[in-house]
């Protein structure tokens, strides 16, 4: 069976979850025996071709591509509106789009709901995202590393938080709760993927400027598991996902430790942070 991967990774793009998703199956699938696997690619005689976006790229490929064309729906209208400044524009074309898919790949309960309502006409599947657990495991040479990287104290405690810096993900949260607790340093990995359009980019970045010495923003990174082994705590305070692949990270990271132990916890309230394993 020949495969074509296709989703919009390009620059600072690339460090969203859906091209993080779209990166793990074409690695996991190009192991499968008798299966053909393509990355992006702009011929057509492949049999399926699994879109990971929806941008102005993956529409103007739709337009030369035989073949299946599945939709993965990393980001429904529900997550656009704490994203992206032009979201209602958006959320009012989703349906049109998804129509022009012969399957859609939801990936939690909330999104095939979502996606059901959206266009109940459209064939779908629930297919959770999966990551590589033999990246995603505890180091103690990744932790040292990234601590000296920071210059943060080996005996600091540390909480983690990963992310595009937009108010969906619960970046004001994260803000009130380092300012609470100035006897932890945390850290936020992650950027502006759309740039000047992403939501409240001129308040976010004016606020980062405000934080004490106890705050630091690393940006994108290219070896995320360094900052999960460097950490102590994993917080989440994202108002809306359709799966958070981060948790999934985080819990592998914990999982595989042989070392200290951490905590993690998903929420969307800063009171409901809080240490422990799940």
């Amino acid at each position: 069976m020949k495969v074509n991967i296709f989703v919009e990774d390009f620059r600072f793009l690339r460090y969203i979850g859906c091209a993080t998703a779209a990166r793990t199956l074409y690695n996991h699938l190009a192991l499968l025996p008798g299966m053909e696997v393509a990355r992006n690619r702009y011929h057509n005689d492949f049999d399926l071709t699994h879109y990971h976006t929806f941008g102005p790229w993956a529409m103007y490929h739709l337009k030369f591509t035989e073949g299946a064309k599945v939709l993965t729906a990393h980001s429904t209208p529900r997550l656009n509106e704490g994203n992206v400044a032009f979201s209602k524009r958006i959320n009012t074309v989703s349906p049109k789009i998804y129509r022009q898919f012969d399957h859609i790949i939801t990936i939690s309960e909330p999104c095939h709901r979502e996606t059901k309502q959206l266009v109940p006409d459209i064939p779908m599947t629930l297919i959770p995202n999966g990551i590589d657990r033999e990246y995603f495991k505890r180091d103690g040479k990744k932790r040292k590393s990234f601590r000296d990287e920071y210059g943060i104290d080996p005996g600091r405690r540390v909480v983690l938080s990963v992310g595009q810096q937009t108010p969906r993900k619960g970046i004001y949260d994260f803000f009130k709760l380092a300012d609470q607790h100035p006897d932890m340093t945390w850290i936020w990995v992650g950027g502006f993927p759309y740039g000047t359009f992403s939501k409240d980019y001129a308040k976010i970045q004016m606020l980062k400027t405000q934080c004490h010495e106890n705050v630091i923003f690393t940006g994108v990174i290219d070896d995320i598991s360094r900052a999960y082994s460097g950490a102590d705590v994993f917080f989440m305070p994202s108002h809306a996902e359709t799966f958070g692949l981060v948790i999934v990270e985080a819990l592998s990271a914990i999982s595989t430790s042989s070392g200290r132990s951490s905590g993690t916890r998903s929420s969307s309230s800063p009171r409901s942070m809080r240490r422990g394993r799940f």
